[in-house]
């Protein structure tokens, strides 16, 4: 991979002043069967290209004078991940390395997104800061506070200091030679995730029980005329626009006996967005949890907001 290439070397060139040592190349034997570790672990996530190189080619964990305190193994970092992941953190990024109380995590690669994306922090922060992409341009903005003569002395050798590695990705954000660096990620805030983060977790959590049809369509509309508000539908059901504000999107749901048009709560589109259109089981309220002022807003729009989709839960 040149990209990679260039940056290992690069990175080697840079470092050689301060007596960094060049990456050793890496046992094959132990490569590959850490990797498949955690190729065996993610599932249906894919470690990304350069990173799958960077570990078969290079012995990273034995990096004499890292960069941070060090890159972890495909071992390590699996069992850096499952720990992370047992405390909540998102599934989709893999961890590859330490620096002081933070950690360096990768964003594997999904069916929807390409991955990539190199984060730093931490769990117990709760927030995680956009860096770079890519393991080449994780060692390019290495390479970068180098040259910037970004080192500490640590037990007697020069080491890059974290706080330089911070300065420099927030001046590549500054410059817009890397504009999204910086943008930020709170791990507590679930419905705050990216939506294909959320659709991985979506994906690995146990399937929803279906509690079975409450109403038909028909029946519903009888039901709401007598006061009854609430209901579960089963049939086929279609999510007709993007999110329009006041927090949810507008949806279409029919079954044999007739159709409704549905308002969707923000988090139940972004769901509905992972799983598509098909059939399904909804729950609905016949009156929506939005203040009166937003349901004026939306009739005044040309949207019916009298029934709302509360959850959903695909058939089959």
């Amino acid at each position: 991979m040149v990209l990679l290439d260039m940056a290992v070397d690069r990175f080697a060139s840079s470092g050689a002043p301060y007596g960094m040592a060049p990456f050793e190349a890496a046992s094959r034997r132990i490569a590959v069967a850490g990797i498949a570790a955690v190729e065996g672990a993610i599932g249906r996530l894919r470690l990304p290209d350069e990173l799958h190189e960077f570990w078969a080619r290079w012995d990273v964990s034995q990096f004499g004078q890292a960069p941070f305190d060090r890159f972890l193994s495909p071992v390590e970092a699996l069992d850096r991940w499952q720990q992370q992941v047992d405390l909540g953190c998102p599934r989709i990024l893999l961890p590859i390395a330490d620096m002081e109380s933070m950690l360096i995590a990768i964003e594997l690669e999904s069916a929807n997104h390409f991955g990539s994306r190199v984060f730093q922090g931490s769990a117990s922060d709760h927030e995680y800061s956009l860096w770079t992409i890519g393991i080449s341009g994780l060692l390019d903005l290495l390479s970068d506070t180098l040259d910037r003569g970004g080192i500490m002395g640590r037990d007697g050798r020069a080491v890059l200091d974290p706080a330089a590695v911070r300065r420099t990705a927030r001046a590549a954000q500054l410059s817009g030679t890397f504009p999204l660096a910086g943008d930020y990620v709170e791990l507590g805030d679930r419905d705050g995730w990216p939506s294909h983060w959320l659709q991985v977790e979506w994906e690995a959590s146990p399937r929803p029980v279906l509690r079975g049809a409450t109403h038909t369509v028909a029946e519903f509309d009888v039901a709401r005329e007598l006061g009854e508000l609430a209901a579960t539908l089963s049939g086929e059901f279609e999510l007709l626009a993007s999110p329009i504000g006041f927090g949810g999107s507008v949806g279409q749901f029919v079954d044999s006996t007739g159709s409704i048009q549905v308002f969707v709560s923000e988090p139940v589109a972004r769901q509905c967005a992972w799983i598509g259109s098909g059939r399904c089981e909804i729950d609905v309220v016949g009156v929506p949890e939005l203040a009166q002022l937003h349901i004026d807003l939306h009739q005044l729009a040309g949207i019916d907001t009298s029934v709302t989709v509360v959850a959903i839960r695909p058939l089959g």
